[in-house]
């Protein structure tokens, strides 16, 4: 297959064709059509998922991601939530040990604040 080919797509049980690669362009961006809808060019036994010709019709870009799902999203955040606050706390932590060595009261306070960074952050890592 290339730019000036020719090829049909499988629409609900149907074939619609011929059409041009920038036919097929046009309706994937438009999202009429996704990289699984099936494709063929005459002659050929079976259907293939569009996905399969992407270097013809969006040949400096590979197919798309699937999107993100609710889960992945909440994971990626928490993840992201997790991590700062792992660096809060240990950055929390440092600082509680030099303010230890000049005032050992407010030092154990400024260690406990860093601990309870450093348990939210792995509560929420394990979510």
């Amino acid at each position: 297959m290339d730019e000036n080919s020719q090829c049909y797509l499988l629409i609900n049980g149907e074939a619609q064709g011929p059409l041009s690669i920038f036919t097929i362009r046009q309706r994937l961006r438009k999202g009429l059509i996704t990289w699984e809808t099936p494709v063929a060019q005459e002659g050929d036994e079976e259907w293939l998922a569009l996905s399969t010709w992407a270097d013809v019709i969006e040949p400096s870009q590979p197919p798309p991601s699937p999107p993100l799902t609710a889960e992945a999203i909440a994971a990626t955040v928490n993840g992201a939530q997790a991590e700062a606050m792992k660096k809060t706390a240990k950055q929390g932590a440092l600082t509680s040990l030099v303010v230890g060595l000049l005032n050992p009261d407010a030092g154990n306070a400024m260690m406990a604040q860093a601990a309870m960074q450093g348990q939210m952050a792995r509560n929420l890592k394990k979510k």
